[in-house]
């Protein structure tokens, strides 16, 4: 019996303070909808929204590069001999960056202008002496022939002065002897004549290619002392100097970073959902942190045809005049590209936006009661937001007090913009 007591002043009190909870919920519901039914009206503030002229730029973040950067290596190997420039110095192209020792080289061309001096002489000599030298052995060949043409008439009268028994034999045979002599003769003549040619010939092709081969290594010579001459390909600025001098160099060795920042590229990535909007030689509108308060614009010059695999963005690249020098390689920089221009933009308040469940949602007064408006936006810019649907121009925006409202409510403006 005592513990039925006990149980039931337990169970009790429980009881009862249940049912004055729910009691005090279904006053509180009954007061709001009596409030309501009341007519009270809610104090709020709006604003008559106006159309106006705006562009909806996306912002990406890129990186400045030099315009170009070359780096300058060693072609040849020796000792620097002088070093005519610092880091941070601004050259020209074709400016003369440093000597490497040539003293080797400029002896060896010493010695092939001398030699191709006197080929060049011999040759020369040979050519204008070869018409002597023909001449003599065609006078040479001539003689014989005549000698020889002599001989066979006196070797024909002979025969016939024989033949009349007026010489002897033995005298006929002598004259013909002598003309087997002159025939011989006239034929060395002849080859003679042939082979001095081909010599006479030769010797001029031979010291022809022997000139030609003096030249040859005399351009290569100079080649290599031009290569002493490190000049720098391009103007522009010496990003890193590599060398000191008397070091050594040795083909490859690196020697300086040139960089190009009179202009200077852009690199960012574009979005997917926002490569539709860039087109080639567009106007980009840049800023950097270095300069806040300033603005620089560029062109781009390149769009990637292939996304990147790892970012699924879009390089491109943004060409910047930058005759002053401001904008420095491996700055971080905000690029502003037009999305959308709009001659009747409604901008609003991002803080009069309610975000529901299902949407976003915003009130709008008339005559002193408000509607609930589902609204679509844009991109936000600041503490403002751009609405795509859902509003128009002249409208009555509530921008405070709205989130104790609901449709329908009846309200007081105590204060319209």
């Amino acid at each position: 019996m005592n513990r039925i007591l006990i149980i039931t002043f337990l169970i009790v009190p429980i009881l009862l303070s249940a049912c004055s909870k729910k009691n005090n919920e279904a006053k509180a519901v009954s007061d709001k909808k009596e409030l309501r039914q009341e007519k009270i009206r809610f104090n709020i503030e709006t604003t008559t929204i106006k159309g106006e002229k705006f562009d909806d730029y996306f912002e990406v973040i890129g990186n400045i590069q030099p315009f170009n950067s070359t780096t300058l290596s060693s072609e040849t190997s020796g000792k620097i001999l002088k070093l005519n420039v610092n880091e941070g110095d601004y050259v020209n192209e074709g400016d003369l960056i440093l000597e490497a020792e040539n003293d080797t080289i400029k002896y060896q061309i010493k010695q092939l202008e001398a030699n191709l001096k006197q080929t060049i002489a011999i040759h020369n000599q040979a050519k204008n002496t070869i018409g002597l030298q023909k001449y003599l052995l065609d006078g040479e060949v001539k003689v014989r022939q005549l000698s020889l043409n002599n001989i066979n008439k006196d070797v024909k009268r002979d025969e016939e002065l024989y033949n009349s028994s007026v010489i002897t034999k033995e005298k006929l045979d002598d004259r013909k002897f002598n003309r087997n002599i002159t025939e011989i003769q006239y034929e060395l003549a002849r080859i003679n004549k042939e082979q001095q040619n081909i010599v006479l010939a030769t010797n001029i092709e031979t010291t022809k290619a022997q000139i030609e081969a003096l030249q040859a290594q005399l351009e290569l010579l100079k080649i290599q002392l031009s290569k002493t001459y490190i000049k720098s390909p391009v103007s522009g600025i010496i990003d890193k100097l590599n060398v000191d001098k008397g070091e050594l160099l040795n083909p490859g060795t690196p020697i300086a970073e040139i960089i190009r920042i009179d202009k200077v590229k852009l690199v960012g990535g574009i979005p997917e959902k926002e490569i539709s909007n860039v087109k080639y030689n567009d106007k980009v509108k840049i800023k950097v942190s270095a300069y806040p308060e300033k603005e620089f614009y560029g062109n781009i010059q390149h769009i990637a045809s292939n996304a990147d695999k790892t970012s699924k963005t879009f390089d491109v690249k943004i060409i910047i005049d930058n005759k002053n020098n401001l904008l420095k390689p491996g700055m971080l920089a905000r690029f502003l590209m037009l999305r959308k221009k709009y001659n009747d933009a409604i901008l609003i308040p991002s803080s009069a936006v309610i975000q529901t469940e299902n949407s976003l949602i915003v009130y709008v007064e008339k005559n002193e009661k408000v509607t609930e408006r589902k609204v679509k936006l844009g991109n936000y810019f600041g503490n403002k937001v751009l609405v795509l649907e859902g509003l128009s121009e002249g409208e009555k925006l509530v921008t405070t007090g709205q989130q104790n409202l609901s449709n329908g409510d009846l309200v007081k403006v105590v204060k319209a913009n």
